[in-house]
């Protein structure tokens, strides 16, 4: 009776490990919060349509890190943060990445209070960003 279950549960983690391009990418952006605006996210950078799983997390990680580094100065523990994010991930230890992105959405949700317009546009981008990475690490551990 066990068995029949571990069977399917390995098929099934087998055939997501397994699978690339536009169908990964829409079965990963099914788990955020905004599917569709998630899979344009992934969709902007080409090595998304070739990339397994493990592939599109780090190139997620990458576009956060991108988008920090280019308002560093309200996000400068965010950019350390992310960066962590990337070591941890490169050692193979998700939790690790998981929890230094955890970090980056306490920073920006800090931020979120700040009076300049244009800051809470990319403050809400990059939040949205950072939600849709945790949602794709997560899946990996």
């Amino acid at each position: 009776m066990t068995l029949i279950p571990l069977i399917v549960l390995n098929q099934c983690l087998t055939s997501i490990g397994q699978e690339t391009g536009k169908a990964l990418i829409a079965t990963v952006c099914s788990k955020t919060e905004n599917p569709q605006d998630c899979i344009s996210l992934l969709e902007s950078d080409p090595r998304s349509f070739t990339s397994n799983l493990t592939g599109l997390a780090r190139i997620a990680l990458e576009i956060t890190a991108r988008n920090a580094r280019n308002c560093r100065d309200f996000y400068i523990d965010s950019v350390g943060n992310l960066w962590d994010s990337l070591r941890a991930f490169d050692e193979l230890k998700f939790d690790k990445s998981y929890q230094s992105l955890q970090y980056v959405i306490g920073n920006v949700t800090d931020c979120q209070n700040t009076p300049l317009d244009d800051f809470n546009g990319l403050n809400a981008t990059m939040l949205k960003i950072t939600k849709y990475v945790l949602a794709i690490l997560h899946q990996l551990f």
